[in-house]
């Protein structure tokens, strides 16, 4: 292990970096989409019988804290939508660092391709007759060893991201059930209480 890693070059280093950040955000979000943490169970037993009015507001889920915005702000329509997608940004917190990591990790893997063929090629001594038999086995080591060690950590990271991806588009498409719930049973509870005003002039 200690001679393959020190087949990487400098190299080591940011991959090293690329593989710490990719499985901290993995990790980090894995926890962080758990159903407890955005639409709990009590919520979608609530949700399916219809009663959404009913739902309290939290400072913990996402849902609560939607619920809890809806009750104390009593926004429009539009604006309850935008803390929506500003609650559903929020999951997608630290994505972009797993984007940069699935393209950078092959790139410093092809890097180290090229680095390791010119280490190959440039020990080539056309007044002698045998090669740098050392350097070129380093030289070859460095652009195999970098292009492995640069795939396996981007196709980790690639599937930990489509998976984080497709967890967030099934929360979006529950929250926005929600909203619009909420909208509507405001629009109706606007319209009672209007219906009730007239009733009394």
């Amino acid at each position: 292990m200690q001679n393959f890693l020190n087949s990487l070059g400098w190299f080591v280093y940011p991959l090293g970096l690329c593989s710490f950040l990719a499985i901290f955000v993995i990790v980090e979000r894995m926890f962080a989409l758990r159903r407890e943490n955005v639409f709990p169970r009590s919520f979608q037993k609530r949700f399916i019988a219809g009663e959404v009015t009913a739902l309290k507001g939290d400072d913990v889920t996402v849902c609560g804290r939607i619920v809890k915005f809806f009750y104390e702000k009593k926004p429009d329509a539009e604006a309850l939508k935008s803390y929506a997608d500003l609650e559903l940004t929020r999951l997608e917190r630290g994505f972009f660092i797993l984007d940069i990591v699935v393209g950078v990790a092959p790139l410093l893997g092809l890097m180290g391709t090229i680095a390791g063929l010119v280490k190959v090629f440039g020990s080539f001594d056309l007044t002698q007759s045998l090669p740098d038999t050392p350097v070129i086995v380093s030289g070859i080591a460095l652009a195999l060893s970098t292009t492995l060690v640069g795939l396996s950590i981007a196709i980790p990271a690639m599937i930990g991201m489509g998976w984080l991806n497709r967890r967030v588009d099934i929360y979006d498409a529950q929250l926005t059930l929600i909203v619009e719930q909420l909208i509507h049973a405001s629009g109706k509870r606007e319209s009672k209480a209007k219906t009730q005003d007239s009733t009394v002039a």
